[in-house]
């Protein structure tokens, strides 16, 4: 908490924490809509003057505050900190889940909330209203119910893994193709515990990724809307900045890191 509280209380945050800021209030008070945010009457990339830099979930859950609890200065801090109460909650739910045998070990669920929380950009990201901090709770929430399912090996509840799909379509919404990584944990719970062969690993897989694609593409044919925006997203904010403004020297500086 002091990691996170003592960047609260002050003024000031990161460039990309105050548009999403000021987007996210614009929608509480009137200005932009889910699907075509707005941040300012100067805001123009690529000849579009709506803010699609990111799919626009995160706006939409941070403005519910500021309907909420007004236009104040805390407003966002309080939202930072709501998202950091809930991540941590969900990386204790999961530390007990595979710790259901082993007392000793639940009692340390502390111990995985210190080491994350203590990582210098993830406090950081808390403190600046940055929109992984809500990528973080849908992929803890769809691992979470995952791995409810797969523990449970006297009686498999496919909810869950509905669940885990609508949770991921959630953090897509928020941040694109970054928050889909949890799809993976199937395979890796099949490769590394051996209870279930690796064909069942990728059916369960498919199940998680076929109620994601089936929310997302109702969501998508609804209004000519969401497909511009999305396409815009893909087009311009994805595909064109990963080929023409990358930020690395080689696409494989993090594997290197």
């Amino acid at each position: 908490m002091l990691l996170v509280v003592s960047g609260l209380v002050q003024q000031g945050m990161f460039m990309d924490g105050i548009q999403y800021a000021c987007v996210s209030k614009n929608l509480a008070v009137g200005p932009g809509t889910f699907w075509l945010p707005f941040l300012s009457p100067f805001w123009c990339q690529n000849g579009v003057f709506h803010f699609l830099e990111h799919p626009p979930l995160f706006y939409s859950a941070e403005g519910l505050f500021f309907k909420l609890f007004g236009s104040g200065f805390y407003t966002e801090r309080l939202f930072c900190l709501a998202l950091f109460v809930l991540n941590a909650l969900f990386i204790r739910l999961l530390w007990k889940l595979i710790s259901l045998e082993l007392y000793e070990k639940r009692a340390f669920s502390w111990l995985p909330v210190l080491l994350w929380i203590a990582t210098p950009v993830c406090f950081w990201c808390f403190q600046n209203n940055m929109i992984e901090i809500l990528v973080s709770l849908f992929t803890l929430a769809s691992t979470y119910a995952t791995l409810k399912f797969l523990l449970n090996n006297g009686k498999r509840n496919y909810t869950l893994l509905i669940i885990a799909g609508c949770l991921l379509c959630c953090s897509f919404l928020t941040k694109g193709l970054v928050g889909l990584f949890p799809l993976s944990v199937c395979i890796i719970f099949s490769i590394t515990h051996k209870t279930s062969s690796l064909k069942q690993a990728l059916l369960y897989t498919f199940i998680i990724f076929a109620a994601l694609l089936v929310i997302f593409f109702t969501v998508f044919f609804m209004n000519g809307t969401v497909g511009y925006s999305m396409t815009f997203y893909f087009k311009e904010r994805l595909v064109n900045r990963i080929n023409h403004t990358p930020t690395t020297a080689n696409r494989f500086e993090l594997l290197f890191d």
